[in-house]
């Protein structure tokens, strides 16, 4: 899981229940916040649950196990660096040291750490069992307070893998609960883990028979096998309630000296899993492979379902957008006809008021027009011709109607290019004089007629 952006720890205990955030970049991790209250406390929704932001900020939810439910055991495989032939040669061991029938169990495995100045081809492998059943139970309870894990961690793991080594011995792990107590023992030879094992203790008064039972077993199979070259040295790892206790216990137990140093803080401890989970090298996760699927899953839907959700929501804005505007609209558009019906009346009574002044206008030109039209006629009708009448028709045209004698009709043709090139103050008067139509009547006379079109 290398890559990630932040990091969620969760613990649960009977009595409590804490929860560590931290953001991770850079190949470090920094807490970034953190959480704690009773088992009942609802956990802080918005740190644990993903949605839209884990498509661009990758985060990572790992639940600790207590290592009681866990079966723990070193093996020995070929020196690899490839993971999944690791894993195919600790698969056929897993049935000689499971506790359980494979179909009832989950497991995983962890790189010890390897003395690299040892030529030895193999190398030791952690491998951790835990019940099916059991994990499903606590999985439940995790998924009723809103927490779906990417991981399940055992804390002890990754303080053991990571702390120094610097002396042969067997180092020694003692923890209890409120109703049961155990110890966990590690022997290192070389700087190189050879055995690992979970010693269930019962009565108190039996404590120190079964460590040393246990102890005596796995130096008797060391010397056996050869890896146990020296006197171990025994190291009690504890907080300090334990210390008094179990220093005085081991003593007893072993006929030596205990040096005994403490352990990391469960803040600290925090911090290492989140670190190794960042950098990739937490390999054991005992999360089902089939709820890691459907957790995936669930996510996809939630995302799918809140994009839906997000677009109805968009789509509804736009529609209430919609009818908001088309709602101002028709307000405005009342408000236009209302200040519409308000000036119709005015503007009625201007379109009248500027048609009397256009017909006034009109008369005016008219009139105008007539007295020009009068005084062209007058200065060019020749003496022989007779005008017998003037019409004027729209106020645009004007016909000229006359008599002249027979002989005159040079007169008439004179008399109408006359008109044709009157001006009155350097402006014709006509626009367009018609050519003259020109009949014979009785008595030797003749009758004229033609249409002349006023100049605008």
């Amino acid at each position: 899981m290398a890559g990630i952006d932040s990091c969620n720890v969760l613990e649960s205990a009977w009595d409590s229940r804490r929860l560590w955030r931290f953001s991770a970049g850079g190949g470090q991790v920094r807490k970034a916040g953190e959480f704690s209250g009773l088992p009942t406390d609802p956990l802080p929704t918005k740190q644990v649950t993903k949605g839209w932001r884990s498509l661009w900020h990758k985060s990572v939810n790992i639940a600790w196990l207590p290592p009681d439910q866990v079966f723990l055991a070193a093996v020995k495989v070929p020196r690899t660096d490839n993971d999944e032939e690791l894993r195919t040669m600790i698969e056929f061991q897993l049935e000689r040291i499971s506790p359980l029938p494979l179909t009832h169990i989950v497991w995983g495995f962890e790189k010890a750490p390897h003395n690299p100045n040892m030529l030895d081809e193999l190398r030791t492998a952690i491998v951790v069992i835990a019940s099916r059943s059991a994990l499903e139970k606590q999985l439940g309870e995790l998924e009723a307070d809103g927490y779906q894990p990417d991981r399940l961690d055992i804390p002890f793991l990754h303080h053991l893998l990571t702390m120094p080594i610097a002396d042969d011995g067997v180092w020694i792990f003692p923890f209890v609960t409120r109703d049961r107590a155990f110890c966990i023992t590690a022997w290192w030879y070389h700087r190189t883990l050879h055995s690992l094992s979970l010693v269930n203790l019962t009565d108190e008064s039996n404590w120190k028979n079964e460590i040393l039972s246990e102890l005596n077993k796995v130096a008797w199979a060391g010397e056996v096998e050869g890896w146990i070259t020296s006197d171990p040295k025994a190291r009690l790892v504890c907080e300090d309630e334990l210390a008094g206790t179990w220093q005085q216990l081991l003593t007893e137990a072993c006929g030596i000296d205990v040096e005994r140093s403490a352990p990391p803080s469960r803040n600290e401890l925090a911090a290492l899993n989140a670190r190794r989970v960042a950098n990739g090298d937490a390999t054991a996760n005992l999360l089902p492979a089939e709820r890691a699927t459907r957790y995936k899953q669930e996510l996809t839907d939630r995302i799918w379902m809140r994009a839906v959700g997000a677009l109805i929501v968009i789509y509804m804005i736009g529609v209430g957008c919609y009818f908001g505007w088309l709602q101002y609209l028709g307000i405005q558009k009342s408000e236009i006809g209302q200040q519409i019906a308000a000036l119709t009346d005015d503007y009625d009574k201007v379109k009248e008021m500027r048609t009397q002044i256009e017909i006034q206008e009109k008369q005016v030109n008219l009139r105008y027009a007539s007295l020009d039209t009068w005084k062209a006629v007058s200065e060019t009708l020749p003496g022989d011709l007779t005008l017998t009448a003037l019409d004027f028709t729209r106020g645009e045209r004007v016909r000229l109607v006359g008599t002249a004698r027979n002989r005159q009709s040079s007169k008439v043709t004179d008399f109408n290019e006359d008109l044709g090139n009157y001006t009155l103050d350097g402006r014709p008067v006509f626009e367009a004089v018609g050519p003259a139509s020109i009949t014979m009547v009785q008595n030797g006379q003749i009758q004229w007629n033609f249409t002349c079109t006023l100049a605008q």
